[in-house]
């Protein structure tokens, strides 16, 4: 059991990084905007109009530090609209790549969600057997026999169960001896 994950990890470690190297390629021609980065620049960008909205049309007085840092409101905001426009066109532009880095992505994405279950399951068998070691040492040690894997145990046992019969032949035999000598004495003593 134990075996079949650990081959299956190695399996999926080979994966990942065959996964990690087409990334690699696909990245090593140029940055690929993702569908996530596009995202994130979108909501940057309405953030920033939202502010831009407030304090130029609303008349408000929002805080704007996190966002403009310091520089201008409007001039931070056209940066962002540009950055959300020039994302968009890079995405437009090279669909080919971006679907197979995003497909990439996410393949790598499910192989380490699935990597991380199975080194949790190895981990869960490792702990089942400690405990079953611990259980078996602590059975042994109350009944007074050796320590030793339980193969080990059964050809003890079995050679307990020879050594055993031959002991109980033994005894039956001195007992044999001590009837005739306790007979041969009393025969003496007549």
């Amino acid at each position: 059991k134990r075996t079949e994950k650990t081959e299956r990890i190695e399996e999926m470690q080979n994966a990942i990084a065959e996964q990690q190297d087409a990334i690699n390629n696909l990245l090593a021609h140029g940055h690929v905007p993702t569908h996530d980065e596009v995202s994130s620049a979108r909501a940057h960008r309405q953030e920033g109009w939202t502010l831009v909205k407030a304090t130029y049309i609303e008349g408000a007085k929002p805080d704007i530090r996190s966002f403009a840092d310091g520089r201008p409101l409007p001039e931070v905001y056209e940066k962002t609209v540009s950055d959300a426009d020039f994302l968009i066109d890079e995405l437009a532009g090279d669909t080919d790549r971006v679907t197979k880095l995003e497909a990439a992505q996410q393949q790598l994405a499910a192989l380490n969600r699935d990597l991380d279950l199975r080194q949790g399951e190895i981990r869960a068998i490792e702990a089942e057997q400690q405990s079953f070691e611990a259980h078996w040492k602590q059975t042994l040690a109350q009944a007074d026999i050796p320590l030793m894997p339980p193969a080990e145990l059964r050809d003890w046992q079995d050679l307990l169960d020879t050594v055993l019969n031959a002991f109980d032949g033994l005894q039956a035999k001195r007992d044999e001896l001590q009837h005739a000598q306790d007979i041969e004495k009393s025969l003496a003593d007549k």
